[in-house]
C-alpha cells in the first residue's frame, strides 16, 4: 500500500510518497519519492493528482551505483576495447558486453557466473538492455571466457592503460609491485598447472593456490599490469621472469626506463633480480632482510635523526653505505619506528611470559610419571624453546632419572639483541638523487598495492574467491575480470576526485546505492519511470555521471 509521509524541518512540512514491503523477514522501504513542501504541492506537482490511489505493477531496480560503474566503463571504452581484441562473429551479445556486465557485477554484488542473470534482472541494466535470460547463463559466460587467452588479455590491458592515461593525469615515474595468492577449492584431476599447493597467505595450507602479481602506479593507485602464475612459485623467481615484461610494457606506453622506479618487498629480492634491474636501467627501492645486516641492528640511536613523514608520523632514520647483493658502497637507509618497537617489545614480553609459565608447569611435574625420565623432559624443553622468544631463555636439567631439577635463566645479551632489532627496517635504492625522506615515503606508499589486494579479497566487492573454474585459461580469464573490476572501481574514484568530488570507495557506494529506478503503471495505462530520492547525492556528481539522463 502506497502512503504519504510528512517530515517537518523547522517551520516547513515536506511530503514523500512511500511504500513498504515485507522482504526476507524484514520491512524494507521500496518507494521513497520526494513530493515537495505541503503548501506548494498543488502548484509544483500538479501531476501528482493523476497518480491513482493505489499504484499498480510497481517495480524497483538497483540504479545509482550500477549506473555510475556503467558510466565509468563507458568512459574507459571497455566494451569496445575488448571487442576490438576478440574475434567473435556478430551474433547475440558481444564479448565486451559480457565482460562489462561481469565487471560491474563483481564490484556491486559479486556472485558466480551462473547467478549473474538474477543480479542483472534486479538491476537497472535489465531495463537498458533487453536481453533474454538464456544469453546470460553460466554456460554462456563459460563459452565467452574462452575468447580471453593470454595474448588477448595483454592486448586489452595495454589498450586500457592507454585510455586511462588519456583521461587521468597519471605519473608513471614510480610504480609499486607486489604478489599475492588466492586459495581455491579445486580438487578435480582435470585442473591445470596454475592451482598448486604452496605458502598460502590465507594460512589455508591444505588447499591449492593460484598466485597473482600486480603493478600499480604510486600516483592514484591505478593497476597497470597483472600476471597470473602457479601458486607454488617463489616470489623472487616470478619477479625475475616478469622483469622483461616490465620493460616491454613501458616501451609500449612510451616510457623511458631510466625515469621509472619500481618498489618491491624483500620477498622478491635476489642478487640475480637486482642485477637484471640494473642491466635494464630500472631504478628500484627494495627492503632488505634484517638478518642479513645483524651488525646494524645495534647501530646507535644517536646516529639517527627525526624525520616527519607526509602523514604526520615521526620516525628515526639514518643513511649508511654497505655491501648489498655483492655490490660495495650501496646506499642503505635504516629506519626506526618507535611505535612499532613498543608493540614488538610488548609482544615479546607476552610470549616470554607464556613460555616461562609452560616451563614452570613442567618443572612442577618433574619426577612424576613420564617426567621421571631426563630424556623425555629435555625433548619437551627443546620443543618449547623452538619458538622465537625461546632464544632468550637458558634452561638446564640437573640430576638423574627420578631425581631431576630444572633452572630457568633469562639471557640478557640475547634479550637485548632481540630488543634492539625491533622497529628497524632497511631500504636500499639506486635513486641517488632522491632524499632520504623521499625514498622512505615512496616505500611507505606500498600500502596502495596491498590495499588493492585487500579489495580483491573483500567479500562485498570484487571477491576473487571462490573460483568456480579449474582450467588454466578460465582461471586467467576470471582473475582478469577481477583486475578490470579493480581498475574500474579505482578509475571511478579518481575521475570524481579529478572533478573536485573528493570521496572514498565506501562513500561513493553509500551515496549512490540508495538511488533506485522505479517503474509503475499510470492511470492512462502507460508505464511511468523515475528515480527515488536524489537529495543525498551531490548535484555535481549527478551531472558529471549523467545519472538523471539515464531514465
Amino acid at each position: 500500500m502506497v502512503f504519504i509521509v510528512k517530515k517537518k524541518f523547522g517551520n516547513n512540512t515536506y511530503l514523500y510518497l512511500c511504500k513498504n514491503e515485507w522482504i526476507k523477514g524484514k520491512v524494507k522501504r521500496t518507494l521513497n519519492i520526494y513530493l515537495g513542501k505541503e503548501e506548494n504541492l498543488k502548484d509544483r506537482l500538479g501531476h501528482i493528482q493523476k497518480i491513482p490511489s493505489e499504484i499498480t505493477n510497481l517495480e524497483t531496480f538497483s540504479f545509482g551505483y550500477i549506473a555510475a560503474l556503467w558510466k565509468a566503463a563507458k568512459l574507459l571504452n571497455l566494451s569496445n576495447i575488448i571487442n576490438k581484441n576478440t574475434s567473435k562473429k556478430k551474433q547475440g551479445l558481444t564479448v565486451g558486453e559480457y565482460i562489462t556486465f561481469a565487471v560491474i557485477n563483481r564490484i556491486d554484488a559479486p556472485c558466480s557466473k551462473n547467478s549473474i542473470v538474477k543480479w542483472f534482472n534486479k538491476s537497472w541494466l535489465s531495463q537498458k538492455y533487453n536481453i533474454p535470460p538464456k544469453l546470460l547463463s553460466g554456460q554462456a559466460y563459460w563459452n565467452h571466457l574462452g575468447y580471453l587467452d593470454e595474448k588477448t588479455i595483454t592486448d586489452i590491458e595495454i589498450a586500457l592503460n592507454r585510455r586511462v592515461l588519456e583521461l587521468l593525469d597519471v605519473n608513471l615515474d614510480c610504480l609499486l609491485f607486489d604478489p599475492t595468492n588466492f586459495h581455491t577449492y579445486i580438487k578435480t584431476p582435470k585442473a591445470g598447472e596454475l592451482p598448486q599447493r604452496g605458502n598460502a597467505k590465507s594460512k589455508k595450507f591444505s588447499l591449492k593456490l593460484v598466485a597473482l602479481s600486480l603493478l600499480v602506479t604510486r600516483d592514484r593507485g591505478i593497476p597497470l599490469m597483472h600476471k597470473t602464475y602457479a601458486g607454488n612459485t617463489h616470489d623472487s623467481k616470478h619477479f625475475k621472469s616478469i622483469i622483461p615484461e616490465f620493460i616491454s610494457r613501458f616501451k609500449l606506453l612510451k616510457c623511458e626506463c631510466d625515469e621509472i622506479t619500481v618498489i618491491f618487498d624483500k620477498g622478491n629480492n635476489s642478487p640475480e633480480n637486482i642485477s637484471d634491474l640494473r642491466a635494464n636501467h630500472l631504478n628500484f627501492i627494495a627492503t632488505l632482510r634484517p638478518s642479513s645486516f645483524k651488525h646494524l641492528l645495534v647501530y646507535p640511536e644517536s646516529n639517527f635523526s627525526d624525520l616527519q613523514l607526509k602523514n604526520g608520523k615521526t620516525i628515526l632514520a639514518c643513511e649508511v653505505e654497505e655491501e648489498v647483493f655483492g655490490l660495495a658502497k650501496q646506499r642503505l637507509i635504516i629506519t626506526k619506528d618507535k611505535e612499532s618497537e613498543k608493540m614488538s617489545v610488548f609482544n615479546l614480553l607476552e610470549r616470554l611470559d607464556y613460555i616461562t609459565n609452560e616451563l614452570r608447569e613442567l618443572r612442577l611435574k618433574l619426577n612424576w610419571h613420564v617426567w621421571k625420565r631426563r630424556k623425555r623432559v629435555e625433548n619437551r624443553i627443546t620443543k618449547i624453546l623452538e619458538r622465537k622468544a625461546g632464544k632468550c631463555l637458558k634452561v638446564e636439567v640437573i640430576g638423574v632419572d627420578g631425581a631431576l631439577s630444572m633452572t630457568i635463566e633469562l639471557m640478557g645479551d640475547e634479550f637485548e639483541k632481540m630488543m634492539n632489532g625491533y622497529g628497524r627496517s632497511f631500504l636500499t635504492t639506486t635513486r641517488q638523487d632522491w632524499t632520504m625522506k623521499e625514498v622512505i615515503e615512496a616505500y611507505h606508499d606500498q600500502y596502495k598495492v596491498e590495499q588493492d589486494f585487500k579489495t580483491m579479497k573483500c567479500v562485498e566487492s570484487i571477491r576473487t574467491n571462490p573460483m568456480y573454474h579449474w582450467t588454466d585459461q578460465k582461471i586467467q580469464a576470471h582473475l582478469f575480470i577481477c583486475v578490470i573490476a579493480l581498475l574500474v572501481k579505482v578509475f571511478l574514484r579518481e575521475y570524481l576526485i579529478k572533478n573536485k568530488i573528493q570521496m572514498s570507495h565506501k562513500e561513493i557506494k553509500e551515496c549512490l546505492e540508495r538511488i533506485d529506478y522505479v517503474m509503475f503503471d499510470a492511470p492512462n495505462g502507460k508505464k511511468n519511470c523515475q528515480l527515488s530520492s536524489l537529495s543525498n547525492v551531490p548535484k555535481k556528481m549527478l551531472n558529471l555521471l549523467s545519472l538523471t539522463s539515464q531514465i
